[in-house]
């Protein structure tokens, strides 16, 4: 499709130039330089509007000349067009690169995310057994007094609960892509 468009454009510009470039460069009316393009004037002559690649100048006050390149202004705008197509190709292509990479780099957060969320899971269930061990092996003749058998569960499930609340907690939803 780009190659078909592109030989459209050529045919176009080709069949918009030739008649332009055989005749003679004389200007029935100057219509000005393209406002912050230097080096371009319009203008029009017997066949429509033209672009001069140059200066539009008039010696000595008789017929105006083109002084460059004279371009039919539909085969300019035919190649100004292929020009802003081929950027926007260009554009275009470095986006997809930038998407390409951010997928890249939001798979790449979402594992370590996941990662992390593992580590601090399995260390919580460390700490947590740790403190469980710990209290099993507090003396018997400690834990036969009801009173104070329930303020160590109280203290242990406290501990337990304080480890659970300081680690990150795990995300329910994955990162946005």
């Amino acid at each position: 499709m780009k190659v078909r468009f592109l030989q459209l454009v050529f045919v176009f510009a080709v069949t918009c130039f030739l008649p332009v470039a055989s005749i003679a460069q004389n200007i029935t009316q100057r219509t000005g330089p393209i406002s912050g393009v230097p080096g371009l004037d319009t203008g029009l002559d017997q066949f429509g509007g033209f672009i001069c690649v140059g200066t539009i100048e008039t010696p000595g006050g008789g017929q105006a000349r083109c002084n460059g390149q004279l371009v039919a202004a539909s085969a300019f705008a035919a190649a100004y067009a292929k020009g802003i197509f081929d950027r926007l190709n260009e554009t275009n292509a470095r986006l997809v690169a930038v998407e390409q990479k951010l997928q890249e780099s939001a798979a790449a957060s979402e594992k370590t995310r996941a990662s992390v969320e593992k580590m601090a899971s399995q260390m919580s269930e460390a700490i947590q057994q740790i403190v469980i061990k710990r209290f099993d092996t507090l003396p018997t003749e400690l834990l036969n007094d009801p009173v104070v058998k329930e303020r160590l569960k109280r203290l242990q499930e406290d501990i337990i609960k304080d480890i659970k609340d300081s680690l990150p907690k795990p995300s329910s939803e994955p990162t946005p892509e």
